[in-house]
């Protein structure tokens, strides 16, 4: 298994290293790891920007010596309507092997902190949330999947926080279709699991997106700390498993490789 989402000391909230991951990969006997640290311009708290995290990535070639694990280069790209061109011009020739567009601010506020739910029902906050998702699919910079969708029922302060198909399914359908339609994929995010028994997004999301056709999935912890490598993974593919997906994809040179889930 590879861990498609991860932050190293790299990112501002990163507590780990690149070398700290890859030495718990090979213990744990995982297949490989991908490092993708945040690049969230026009992010509303500036030190979470990182608007030089590219000329701060380390040596690749270094990082995969001495190891027999995959170490794969990628980046989670913050999608900001104000600031995509220049997210674009920021990745535009450089080498990745899988880029994450994620949506972590709606209007300027990020779904994590409670300020973004004051004066809003549980409908105006999801629905909004969903419609800058579908907002951020064509992105004018280039990329893998779709990160963690679903987010904003991460740290919800509604009694029933998870966010079902059957609650927006139009909202959701536009956006599962057009990720289809673009050759995209979606993440299965696991950091959320703890708290709620689920993945972002939902069983009935990755459900819906295996009836309408989709085929790429990756799995991401979204670790931040190295003890969090691979966490959740094996009840994430009896999801999988249980919602009719066949297969996990792995992603080098931006290009996906699907095996099926083991």
């Amino acid at each position: 298994m590879i861990d498609h989402h991860l932050h190293t000391t790299l990112s501002p909230d990163g507590e780990s290293t690149p070398e700290q991951y890859i030495a718990r990969a090979e213990l744990l006997g995982g297949k490989g790891v991908c490092f993708t640290d945040h690049l969230d311009l026009g992010y509303s708290k500036k030190q979470f920007e990182n608007a030089d995290i590219l000329e701060r990535i380390p040596d690749f070639d270094k990082l995969r010596e001495g190891t027999s694990i995959k170490v794969l280069r990628g980046i989670e790209a913050g999608y900001n309507p104000a600031t995509a061109e220049d997210t674009a011009r920021l990745l535009a020739n450089r080498s990745f092997d899988y880029i994450i567009n994620s949506v972590h601010e709606v209007d300027g506020i990020d779904p994590y902190f409670d300020e973004y739910y004051q004066g809003k029902t549980r409908e105006q906050a999801y629905g909004r949330y969903l419609e800058a998702v579908f907002e951020s699919l064509d992105a004018s910079y280039d990329y893998s999947v779709v990160g963690h969708l679903g987010y904003v029922f991460r740290n919800s302060p509604y009694p029933l926080p998870i966010m079902e198909w059957s609650e927006f399914p139009d909202l959701y359908d536009a956006i599962l279709m057009r990720i289809i339609y673009l050759g995209k994929g979606l993440e299965i995010n696991t950091s959320a699991f703890a708290r709620h028994r689920s993945t972002m997004p939902c069983m009935s999301v990755i459900r819906r997106y295996i009836e309408l056709g989709g085929e790429i999935i990756t799995l991401g912890s979204d670790a931040h700390q190295v003890r969090r490598l691979y966490d959740r993974f094996d009840e994430a593919k009896q999801m999988l498993l249980s919602s009719g997906a066949r297969y996990i994809a792995t992603f080098e040179d931006m290009k996906p490789v699907l095996d099926y889930i083991k």
